[in-house]
């Protein structure tokens, strides 16, 4: 929930298989943007940098090999 502003959540130690969900609840993920922030050095969807969640009401999960993190 977004609805009182911008956040950041830390993403935990990839694991193999382990599956996050995020789900913007309050449609509030494009005026407050929720980003991801990478653990330590793995990578978001092949990129060494924070994602970014913007779209209301959206949807999201992330599955990890072990090594990075990957969009469903």
């Amino acid at each position: 929930d977004t609805s009182g502003g911008a956040f950041s959540i830390t993403l935990p130690t990839p694991t193999n298989g382990r599956i996050l969900y995020f789900k913007d609840i309050k449609g509030t993920f494009n005026a407050n943007n929720l980003t991801l922030v990478r653990h330590a050095s793995e990578k978001i969807e092949g990129l060494a940098a924070s994602k970014l969640l913007t779209t209301n009401w959206g949807s999201y999960q992330l599955t990890s090999d072990s090594t990075d993190w990957f969009l469903l």
